[in-house]
């Protein structure tokens, strides 16, 4: 599949499924269940671990990676997005809209927190 056809695919998958997998770097090795959303016709994941030598921390080095999505794998690039400070108020709401509720509430209030908002990526389809 060419990456239009990849950019379609996430974002029926951002709409539809409550978890992705992520991988970071050119390595394949397991894959890290994470919740995903589409603010704008954009997608953004977050760590909620923090974890400096996690999955995010390998993006800031490498911005390539996958994702695993209902048993498609695609590949991926993730970038810190320059606009940011302006898109924390939509994506922390995407993350309300999307998961907060129930048992969830601890966790979204979590990866909502200031302390998380650095740590938010937009992901790319990579280009064939």
């Amino acid at each position: 599949m060419h990456a239009i056809g990849h950019r379609k695919a996430l974002h029926l998958y951002a709409r539809n499924l409550d978890t992705v997998g992520i991988n970071s770097g050119n390595r394949f090795n397991r894959f890290l269940d994470i919740w995903i959303v589409e603010v704008e016709d954009r997608i953004f994941v977050r760590s909620g671990g923090h974890d400096p030598a996690g999955w995010f921390a390998t993006f800031m080095q490498d911005e390539y990676g996958y994702l695993l999505c209902d048993q498609e794998v695609i590949p991926i690039t993730g970038y810190l997005p320059v606009d940011l400070k302006d898109m924390l108020p939509r994506i922390d709401q995407a993350y309300w809209d999307k998961y907060g509720y129930g048992r969830r509430i601890p966790l979204v209030e979590q990866i909502t927190s200031p302390a998380s908002s650095n740590w938010t990526l937009e992901i790319f389809p990579q280009a064939s």
